[in-house]
């Protein structure tokens, strides 16, 4: 990961990480966006992937199960 920062789509409860990924032995950008909208079965959480830039999942895909939960930083 070489990024970190909260996501103003997904707001308050949005972060977005990004930084790169090995895919079958090539190095690839990703940027992953998550949001913590509720906890189980009160609210929906939501996430979003692109790989160099191309979306593998959107905005409007909802979760249908897990727990996002975001955590407070520790460093610096």
């Amino acid at each position: 990961m070489t990024g970190y920062a909260i996501y103003p789509a997904f707001k308050p409860n949005g972060r977005q990480t990004s930084g790169w990924a090995d895919v079958d032995g090539t190095t690839e950008s990703y940027e992953a966006d998550v949001a913590d909208d509720g906890e189980p079965g009160a609210g929906v959480d939501r996430f979003r992937l692109l790989l160099n830039g191309a979306r593998v999942t959107g905005l409007d895909d909802h979760l249908a199960g897990g727990n996002i939960q975001l955590h407070k930083q520790q460093c610096q």
